[in-house]
């Protein structure tokens, strides 16, 4: 395969979002964000791991990784991470009062049924939360 085209390898979105469904539990726990450089050090190293066993990777997806594509791979999850930090849904989360985060629904187990207020709605986001000012937001991170 030359010239690998990363958004079809699922192990590029799977560690991006891993790593970002983990920092947000963390912060939801903790009240603590890692570092964006600590991040992207997280999520490439997860990317490592799941192509630790290259004969599955090879077998499903029908190509060997050359040096330079796996290089390209590890940029684009940083990118994607330093997207993540830039973006106006780890702002908002950190501004919101420390009483609302038990109700995030970050990467909800499930087919995608939840209730809002007491109504049924059918999605699989990577996050659910209401915001301080009573707006509720359905998030997918597109990795």
């Amino acid at each position: 395969m030359t010239g690998v085209q990363t958004c079809a390898l699922p192990i590029l979105g799977n560690s991006v979002h891993i790593t970002i469904a983990e920092i947000l539990k963390n912060l939801q726990i903790t009240g603590k964000v890692i570092s964006l450089d600590e991040a992207k050090e997280t999520a490439v190293n997860k990317f490592e791991i799941l192509i630790q066993n290259k004969p599955l990777i090879e077998k499903r997806l029908g190509f060997k990784l050359k040096p330079e594509e796996r290089e390209k791979i590890r940029g684009q999850i940083k990118t994607s991470m330093t997207t993540f930090y830039g973006s106006k849904w780890l702002t908002m989360m950190q501004d919101m009062p420390r009483d609302m985060w038990d109700n995030w629904h970050i990467d909800p187990d499930g087919y995608g049924e939840f209730r809002i207020e007491g109504k049924k709605a059918y999605a699989k986001p990577d996050l659910l939360f209401e915001y301080k000012d009573g707006r509720h937001y359905l998030v997918e991170w597109k990795t």
